[in-house]
């Protein structure tokens, strides 16, 4: 069978090579000019493009445009210029000074926690042995921070100056194999303007420039930054297994035993080297897997087949545009999470008690690429399962803070099932996901990785079911929608088919959001742009679901270069102050580039309409007659009800006469004893607060600076219906608002 399998193969090979050679004459009597391109595609493709009707194919392919943007029929054969458009895209997104930030932030994160999960998961088993070996990997702080710096630095470095050049942002046969696809490509549109032909140069030309932009330094510094922060965790890791593996050698006593402080140290330096290639990166399989752990980059079963169904429908990408760090975030929640699911052997290995063979051992070891030999392979199973033990002891812990902290009112989550009431709470000042420290200002705990998933999901479970509506199922099956869908889909790749539906269903307002998101990502630096207006002006601003107020509205730093036509700023209905603006700059500049924002306290006005889950907010869309407001006289009418106070004094009125917590207990005692109760009328309280409501903005309204404006505007409509009615054409023009 083999022998006959063989001289199969050798036959292939031969016909292949006689066929490419009577093809390569063919060409050079037939169409000489071509001859050169299809000899060079024909060895950077291994004799799989061997006639011209294959190097044509090949060639549309990669200088393809719009028939590679939407559907791809043939994704084997990738479009230079769609790779090089949407690596300027991808640069553009990424060009925040705080995105780096908040990588480094999310990294020593997960860094730190690896050998506090260690000795948790160490100290529970009573393991002393991984508890010694952690301690000595751990200890040499000042070492390691050093490699890792001196590595960060030359990654930089190297990335700045030829992102190819570095492994961490593309392996090397992917590096030669664009440099190959570029040169045949530039060889047949050199051919082919030789005959007349200039389309293939023009787009050759394209894709060449859309990779020169790509590969500027200043443009991609957020991409070369987290490549950068990349190197730097993998130098952290690698001092730390070199120094492991030292560790593993003297404990097996021999020569290995007697080592001096001065040769354990150029033992560890040696090994350490040895995890390095010749280009200066490190390639070791147990630092690769770890570090690409910690970097949300591993790539999984889920991110392949998503990738290969992106690339067959690029229309997709827009819409799924990091779907492997969405992945790898559900991943990290679920290695954490008390019980995991869909993930072989984790729970296994955190109970106690629980028996491996030393074919499993190896097994689960060299999934991972943890470097072991027959003398230490239980010592490094024994330490990868205290780690997987002290990770499920991180969660449960993370959890049973959560329910303290939530106990004593200073705890978020993501918020109320209820749309309404969740908008409600946003507006006042409510901040998702934050807990409030000893100062009474609310503190941001997204950072804290998968750490913070269990805090809300713990915060929203005891949120929701804490509310005043009945526990109808219809109540509980939103509530645990809702918990599911905040905790798990949003961050999952499903939460980009939201957008995407709403936008292919034709709502306009979301396909204005969305197109001006993208079209600002289109344009060079798009993270920068937005971050610079969330330090100049975070305030939030009155606009229109239109493109280009939308457009303006993510890049706020042009109101500083054109005040004349500045964006109308928000102000908050209940004390007439710009919403989201700070005055102190350090505020500002805190909240644009730290990870950990930092809110205000929540004035008791504002928590007793949170406590009483109040569901109306004033709206300002139409005039008394249907005439519609422009973001300017929004702007106006929220800031004239905050400043006069109507509604704010009418609140503390109804505040001294009932108490937020003793109307909920009336409301849930009732309720114990069988009656059925509507929140909506009890005690007539959100009567009395949407009396009070309408009460301000009417005033608001009536002393609105241009009325007369609006009047006008009434009756100019009137009559143009009268027009239209009686088949005439409108005597006043329409005004698209």
């Amino acid at each position: 069978n083999a022998q006959e399998q063989t001289k199969d193969a050798l036959k292939n090979i031969v016909n292949r090579a006689k066929n490419s050679a009577n093809s390569l004459r063919e060409i050079s009597k037939s169409r000489p000019e071509f001859l050169v391109p299809l000899q060079m595609a024909w060895e950077f493709s291994d004799g799989n493009i061997d006639t011209l009707s294959k190097l044509h194919n090949w060639v549309n392919n990669s200088l393809g445009t719009a028939s590679k943007a939407f559907i791809d029929l043939q994704p084997e054969i990738p479009s230079q210029i769609m790779q090089g458009a949407w690596a300027n895209i991808y640069n553009s997104v990424l060009s925040a000074f705080s995105t780096p930030i908040k990588a480094f932030a999310g990294n020593t994160v997960l860094m730190l926690q690896k050998p506090i999960s260690i000795f948790a998961g160490a100290a529970m088993a009573g393991d002393m042995k991984t508890i010694k070996r952690a301690a000595y990997q751990y200890m040499a702080v000042g070492d390691t921070f050093g490699k890792a710096l001196k590595h960060m630095g030359t990654v930089y470095r190297k990335a700045a100056e030829d992102p190819t050049s570095v492994g961490y942002i593309m392996r090397e046969e992917l590096t030669y194999k664009n440099e190959a696809t570029m040169d045949v490509l530039h060889s047949f549109a050199m051919k082919s303007q030789e005959i007349g032909e200039d389309g293939p140069m023009v787009l050759y030309n394209m894709a060449e420039t859309m990779q020169d932009i790509a590969n500027h330094p200043w443009l991609r510094f957020g991409a070369n930054a987290m490549t950068a922060l990349d190197g730097f965790t993998r130098a952290t890791l690698a001092n730390v297994e070199a120094r492991g593996r030292v560790y593993d050698r003297m404990m097996r006593g021999g020569d290995s035993a007697m080592l001096t402080p001065g040769q354990i140290v150029d033992a560890e330096n040696e090994v350490y080297a040895k995890m390095f290639d010749k280009n200066g990166m490190i390639t070791d399989k147990a630092v690769d897997y770890a570090s690409r752990e910690i970097a949300l980059n591993l790539d999984t079963d889920n991110v392949r087949s998503l990738s290969g169904m992106i690339q067959r429908a690029p229309f997709l990408k827009p819409f799924l545009m990091f779907p492997r760090t969405a992945d790898n975030m559900i991943g990290m929640v679920n290695k954490f999470s008390p019980v995991s699911v869909f993930i072989r052997d984790y729970n296994k290995l955190a109970l106690p008690g629980q028996k491996f063979s030393g074919d499993d051992m190896v097994r689960i070891l060299q999934e991972r690429g943890i470097q072991f030999d027959r003398s230490n392979v239980e010592q490094a199973f024994n330490q990868l399962r205290a780690e997987i033990r002290g990770r499920k002891a991180i969660g449960m812990a993370s959890i049973l803070g959560a329910a303290y902290m939530f106990t004593q009112d200073r705890l978020h989550g993501n918020g109320h099932f209820d749309k309404e009431r969740q908008k409600v709470r946003r507006q006042v000042g409510w901040k998702p996901r934050s807990f409030q420290g000893s100062d009474g200002k609310w503190y941001s705990y997204e950072f804290l990785g998968p750490m913070a998933d269990f805090i809300s999901v713990t915060a929203d479970i005891m949120d929701n079911m804490d509310t005043i509506d009945s526990d109808k199922g219809e109540h509980l099956m939103a509530k645990m929608g809702f918990i599911l869908g905040a905790n798990l889909t949003n961050k999952s790749f499903l939460a980009g088919i939201e957008p995407m539906n709403d936008v292919l269903s034709g709502n306009q307002a979301a396909v204005a959001r969305w197109s001006s998101n993208f079209a600002s990502s289109l344009v060079p630096m798009s993270g920068f742009r937005s971050e610079l207006g969330r330090l100049m002006s975070p305030e939030l601003r009155e606009v229109d679901q239109e493109l280009f107020q939308l457009f303006h509205n993510r890049n706020k730093f042009i109101d500083v270069i054109n005040p004349d036509h500045k964006l109308p700023t928000a102000f908050d209905w209940v004390d007439g102050r710009p919403v989201g603006y700070a005055e102190d700059f350090f505020t500002r500049f805190w909240n644009t580039y730290m990870p950990m924002k930092v809110a205000d306290g929540i004035t008791p006005e504002r928590q007793f309409l949170i406590d009483i889950e109040f569901d109306s907010r004033p709206t300002f869309a139409k005039a008394k007659g249907g005439v519609d407001y422009t973001p300017e006289e929004r702007s106006e009418l929220f800031r004239l009800m905050g400043e006069q106070g109507v509604f704010r004094d009418e609140l503390r009125r109804i505040m001294s006469n009932v108490d937020a917590q003793k109307w909920r207990d009336a409301i849930k005692a009732h309720r114990e004893e069988g009656h059925s109760i509507d929140a909506q009328v009890y005690a007539d309280l959100y009567y009395e607060v949407n009396r009070a409501l309408r009460w301000a903005k009417d005033e608001a309204e009536s002393a609105l600076s241009n009325a007369d404006e609006i009047q006008e505007r009434r009756y100019r409509m009137d009559y143009n219906e009268v027009d239209q009615r009686r088949g005439l054409e409108p005597t006043f023009p329409l005004q698209n608002r």
